[in-house]
């Protein structure tokens, strides 16, 4: 089995189950999670767990939106590169490496 998005083949990595929500559940919708990583350049974020889809396989990826600090804002675009999933915001502000977003995932 391969890893969408990965060059990966065989097992998938052991803490799928944790950081892709997805993959064990696809018709979850919340989900609470860390900011880990920000990169303003691209306004997009990683997370330390996601129930957003990042395409793959001919699926489209899902958007929906994220909450932090009270204010909902938009996932626009969510894909896999090297390995990790990135979730592209539409906000000039971007979380802090730290921070705890609460998503409702949405649909593709």
């Amino acid at each position: 089995m391969a890893v969408p998005g990965t060059k990966i083949q065989g097992s998938p990595p052991a803490d799928v189950a944790v950081s892709e929500l997805f993959a064990t559940d696809a018709f979850r919708r919340s989900f609470d999670s860390t900011v880990l990583e920000v990169d303003r350049e691209q306004g997009r974020i990683l997370l330390a767990r996601t129930a957003f889809y990042p395409g793959g396989g001919g699926q489209p990826h899902d958007v929906g939106e994220l909450t932090w600090s009270g204010v909902a804002v938009p996932v626009t675009k969510v894909r896999r590169e090297d390995g990790r999933i990135w979730h592209w915001l539409e906000t000039p502000e971007l979380p802090a490496p730290g921070v705890e977003v609460l998503g409702p995932a949405g649909t593709c």
